[in-house]
């Protein structure tokens, strides 16, 4: 069964050896929340267009968003041997608002854009080539529960903003080239040390 991408509400080709740079038209996908490209061969930088999701955009005229990830539908993957599969159909609300581009070779720095995508609740890009620093706009992701940032190029401080990210029970930014303490808050600090490792002039939070 094939389905125009337009009605696209997931693409998950994880581990597909799939290679080159992310499609930037995935960003215009009216349906798209659920985004696993992870275990592949992906090249090039994180598109801009990517953060203009618009089922991940807070729009305040609808009473409850979330409510519309309750649907079921097939799961579709790509298969680099038999093509398009089609899963077993699953309710779509026991997935959260996910972008996972880890273990990939993803280059450039990780867009300003990304705090757009208010909706968001897993935010994966561990394991790749970003660099520059981690935006201070990731604290406008005020639903993120999992932001993983660990084994790339990024440099600079973690942001203090994000222990403003409440709801955060799954975070990593070991083994990049960061410096400086962890924010205070108990957010940030209560995580494990290894969460930090590899950062210069790292204070082991006390509460782990």
């Amino acid at each position: 069964m094939v389905i125009k991408a337009q009605e696209y509400r997931d693409v998950a080709t994880g581990l597909n050896q799939i290679t080159g740079p992310i499609p930037s038209w995935l960003g215009t996908l009216p349906r798209l929340f659920y985004i696993n490209l992870s275990n592949n061969q992906i090249s090039g930088e994180f598109p801009k267009q990517l953060c203009r999701l618009p089922r991940l955009l807070y729009e305040p005229n609808i009473a409850s968003q979330e409510d519309q990830y309750e649907f079921e539908l097939p799961m579709y993957g790509i298969s680099s041997v038999t093509g398009i599969q089609t899963f077993p159909t699953q309710k779509l609300y026991l997935f959260p608002a996910t972008i996972v581009l880890s273990n990939n070779n993803i280059v450039g720095d990780i867009p300003t854009e990304i705090g757009q995508l208010q909706l968001l609740q897993e935010l994966d890009l561990g394991s790749n080539k970003f660099s520059g620093v981690i935006p201070d706009q990731i604290s406008n992701l005020k639903n993120l529960e999992v932001l993983n940032l660990s084994t790339n190029l990024l440099c600079g401080i973690i942001p203090s903003s994000l222990s403003s990210l409440n709801f955060l029970r799954d975070f990593n930014v070991s083994y990049n080239n960061l410096e400086g303490p962890i924010p205070t808050g108990p957010q940030l600090q209560s995580f494990y040390a290894s969460t930090f490792e590899g950062i210069q002039n790292f204070v082991v939070p006390t509460s782990k």
